[in-house]
């Protein structure tokens, strides 16, 4: 046994096709109202007291790039490689590739282009072009589709061709358009995980940009500090070991010892042992020269100024190996790593560091030993004392310049290796890891939890949303007035469309086939049956036999209208004209018939068409079901709303125009009769809705009868304002809002625009002033000088204005516009977030929306863009009109906020449930 469906959301058909957006609609209100709830409970919180919930954040922000970041590297991965032959093949039990060509064309694309981009926002938008390229692809696809399936429908069954055609068909269908709709499927999550990565991915661009040319800056700047320090430090040892010998100076003999000696070359290679022949060589060959010329010089002073000159020729070859030291390093800091010469040239760095330099230094400290035994022996202590106190202050101004030096290496040090960290970080360990660029907030902490929370709800299923909304409204049933329970439970995620020829009435369309059939019957009829059925009337009216169950409803009623009105028929029964004698007997049918109906439930006029579903062709039921709510249970195919091919031939038959006349004029008839119908019996009977007809829907939950469309609603407010016939706290107004007091839940915000055509009578807006004095257009606009460039307003019966300016061609053009009232929006709840007040409505997105998107359901405003009128050029004023509830229409609204016919399960027991119409709903 199927199981009953009471609203049409609760067919699968139906809220594939009534309601596209449903479940985006039904997370948009929890998502709203938690945001407003986490605020309050955390806003009066130190950051200091929640650590657990820091920790927790970073850990959800790490974890949430990490599986972005790998969903991007997978479908990277997938995009950019050609062969998908495994991935389709098996799956759609392809014989060839030929399906494949065009999806591998893709892949080329990707793989040609996207490699190339290193930074992510070109990459984004070369994806998302592709992403458009591809909906295009499949458009083309499913028109190939539908113009296939239209081919088919009106071939004959028994065409020789219908068979190809038929598996060309489902070829097109199951294969082609299956395979497109998954390819597009992975290029939509691929687009979508940019909005995880994008941040974090740029970045790491930029940081690693910034990085390299930092980089550049500092080491050019540290070379700079190496070059400057590297004298100093010289000087800074040379000084401390010239001190060292005032104060404790050389003996004469051992130092003449060492130079006595003619060659060192042993000494030189047991302390140096890494020194080469040509190193040693060198060092010992000077030397020599020293030791002979020492030996055969008598004269001190010859010798003290011989000691000099070698001095001078061993700095001269220590200048030479740091030239050359210095050219290495920077040869091998500069190439690549498989630079051929890297072994070489960094084998001779390491030997003149290690051994050439030190052995140059070695040499060089015992030639100022010497030089310092011979001079200081002839020195006096008073001439020693004056030295070391000088060579001392000397040193202190060095060491002073060295600490200066050390610490500027020190912090360009620290720089580089900061920056070089980033240098060696892989953008995949730069991705996968949380690091904010703020320390972290309260606020941030309340956006972490909303949108942890966000991401519970994309696993709930439709029927598990709504469940935790009723909750939400059960737990605290005065925050949410029955008409926004209403709307949120039975029009969130309905699509964007007028109202208009959505409903007809069933018992209409009932009276007219039973009218239609009785006057069939009539013609049938001589006069000799319309005598003998007067008569039968007469006596079932004139001697009422109230347990004939075959008696119509009409000869018991107690309606003395009714009685009036079966008195006159009667006595044109007992009428001697044939004439009139016929007419009082079907014009009495007629009563009994239209009374039948008019007493029948909704319920039973919906059976009572159902009963006579056989006798009707199919077209004709098609139509029925679509416009009545016999779609809840009925509608079976996603087309319910379209006859085929064959149903419109069908319907166009010549037998069937008595069928079609009927149809026409019922739907003419109740064309917006939705209105009406839904401000009396407050059910759901529209199909779609648009933004004036959603908020009247609004108003008639809170007990009022608006006008229809957008034009009337601002003068249905200040009429109100005016005769202050309402009670209430706040009394009705129409206001220009200034403050967050001006929106108090219930009052509907109405947007008003200039467009370039003259709008309908139901849009157009015409002059008029609020009680303080703002009208339709801002003060601040008027009063211009009139000129090239500046609007011109006029305000008789619409408003408009009008201007001349010089295109692009150097051309005068004129420009006029008119004022039309673009969009309403009934206020829902105004509030605190993290980020900002609020102001939550219940609307459609607007018309110029994403169509997408375009849909009926919650929608958060931050207060400061709603009171923003958006300046001159686009501008998009806003007023707000309020009345407080009126007469809600509680009995209506207990069928339609039953919590247990809307979750389809015992969700609350009878007992409760009629204790919570009563406190919750009767009371209204």
């Amino acid at each position: 046994m199927a199981e009953t469906m009471y609203f049409q959301w609760q067919n699968e058909v139906l809220l594939k096709t009534i309601y596209p957006l449903r479940e985006m609609k039904l997370r948009d209100f929890l998502v709203y109202y938690k945001e407003i709830d986490l605020w309050a409970e955390y806003k009066d919180k130190k950051i200091e007291d929640l650590q657990a919930d820091v920790q927790t954040y970073i850990a959800a922000r790490e974890s949430g790039l990490v599986t972005a970041y790998k969903s991007y590297q997978t479908l990277y991965a997938y995009f950019t490689k050609e062969d998908v032959r495994t991935q389709y093949l098996a799956k759609y039990k392809l014989t060839d590739e030929t399906e494949l060509a065009k999806v591998k064309e893709l892949h080329r694309t990707f793989m040609t282009y996207l490699p190339k981009y290193a930074d992510v926002r070109k990459e984004k938008y070369f994806v998302t072009q592709q992403v458009s390229l591809w909906e295009g692809y499949r458009k083309s696809v499913a028109q190939l589709v539908a113009q296939k399936q239209r081919r088919l429908n009106v071939m004959l069954p028994t065409h020789p061709s219908r068979p190809k055609e038929t598996q060309e068909l489902q070829k097109l269908q199951n294969v082609t358009l299956a395979i497109v709709e998954e390819e597009l499927g992975r290029l939509y999550s691929f687009v979508s995980t940019y909005n995880k990565i994008e941040k974090r991915k740029l970045d790491y661009f930029k940081a690693k940009q910034s990085a390299e040319l930092g980089s550049k800056g500092v080491r050019t700047k540290l070379d700079g500090v190496h070059t400057r320090r590297k004298p100093v430090e010289t000087k800074q040892k040379e000084i401390s070991a010239a001190l060292a010998r005032l104060k404790t100076p050389p003996q004469l003999a051992s130092v003449q010892g060492y130079f006595s000696t003619d060659d060192i070359s042993n000494e030189i290679r047991k302390q140096f042992p890494q020194a080469d022949s040509s190193l040693t060589a060198a060092v010992n060959g000077v030397h020599k020269q020293l030791a002979v010329a020492l030996r055969t010089l008598k004269d001190d002073a010859v010798k003290l100024i011989t000691v000099k000159n070698h001095f001078f020729k061993l700095q001269e070859q220590q200048q030479v190996f740091q030239k050359e030291v210095t050219a290495l390093d920077t040869q091998l800091r500069n190439m690549p790593e498989n630079w051929v010469q890297r072994g070489e040239k960094q084998a001779r760095l390491d030997l003149l560091r290690k051994a050439g330099l030190p052995v140059i230094e070695t040499e060089i400290e015992k030639l100022r030993d010497y030089q310092a035994a011979f001079e200081y022996s002839k020195k006096s202590q008073a001439e020693l004392a004056q030295m070391i106190q000088a060579k001392e202050k000397e040193l202190l101004g060095v060491q002073q310049t060295s600490t200066q030096l050390g610490k500027e290496a020190a912090d360009l040090e620290e720089q580089l290796k900061s920056i070089e960290s980033v240098l060696n970080t892989s953008e995949n360990e730069y991705l996968v890891h949380y690091s904010p660029d703020q320390p972290i907030t309260v606020k941030d902490i309340v956006r972490g939890k909303v949108e942890d929370y966000k991401t519970s709800l994309a696993q709930k299923s439709h029927f598990q949303l709504l469940e935790e909304i009723v909750q939400r409204f059960i737990k605290e049933p005065q925050r949410y007035p029955l008409w926004l329970q209403y709307m949120v439970i039975h029009f969130s995620g309905m699509r964007y469309a007028t109202a208009h020829g959505s409903w007809a009435d069933p018992k209409d369309l009932l009276i007219n086939l039973r009218t239609a059939a009785l006057e069939k019957d009539f013609k049938k009829l001589d006069d000799d049956a319309i005598e003998a059925m007067s008569q039968e009337r007469l006596s079932v009216y004139e001697t009422p036999n109230v347990s004939n169950p075959n008696a119509p409803k009409l000869s018991r009623t107690t309606d003395e209208k009714w009685k009036e009105k079966i008195a006159f028929h009667l006595r044109g029964l007992k009428s001697p004209s044939d004439y009139h004698q016929r007419k009082a007997l079907f014009d009495l049918r007629l009563d009994e018939e239209n009374y039948e109906v008019e007493s029948m439930t909704p319920t039973e006029a919906l059976e009572a068409l159902e009963s006579i579903k056989d006798m009707l062709p199919d077209w004709m039921w098609k139509e029925i079901v679509k416009l009545t709510d016999l779609r809840v249970k009925q509608a079976t195919d996603p087309n319910w709303e379209k006859l085929t091919q064959e149903e419109e031939d069908q319907k166009n038959e010549a037998q069937y125009a008595g069928f079609r006349e009927i149809m026409n004029k019922w739907k003419q008839d109740h064309l917006t009769g939705w209105r009406e119908e839904h401000d009396q019996s407050n059910r759901l009977i529209v199909t779609r809705s648009v933004c004036n007809e959603v908020a009247e829907q609004i108003q008639h939950l809170r007990g009022w009868s608006p006008p229809g469309g957008l034009t009337a609603k601002a003068p249905w407010y200040m009429k109100n304002e005016k005769e202050a016939k309402i009670p209430g706290t706040p009394r009705p107004y129409f206001v220009s809002p200034t403050t967050a007091k001006d929106y108090n839940v219930g009052a509907s915000i109405l947007w008003v625009r200039f467009v370039n055509e003259l709008p309908n009578p139901w849009r157009v807006a015409h002059p008029l002033q609020t009680k303080n004095g703002v009208g339709l257009i801002p003060a601040k606009f008027l009063g211009k000088r009139a000129g090239t460039g500046n609007w011109t307003y006029t305000q008789s019966d619409v408003v408009q204005r009008s201007r001349t300016r010089v295109n692009e061609k150097k051309q005068t053009a004129r420009d006029q516009q008119w004022l039309r009232w673009i969009h309403e929006a009934t206020v829902a709840e105004v509030a605190e977030t993290a980020d900002g007040p609020v102001v939550l409505t219940f609307e459609t997105a607007l018309p110029y929306d994403d169509p997408r998107l375009s849909a009926v359901g919650v929608f958060k405003h931050d207060l400061s863009n709603l009171m923003w009128d958006g300046g001159e050029e686009t501008y998009n004023g806003s007023f707000v009109g309020y009345l407080p509830e009126g007469q809600v229409p509680a009995s209506d609204l207990e069928e339609m906020l039953d919590w247990n016919h809307i979750l389809l399960k015992p969700f609350m027991p009878p007992a409760q449930m009629d204790a919570y119409k009563k406190n919750y709903i009767q009371r209204k």
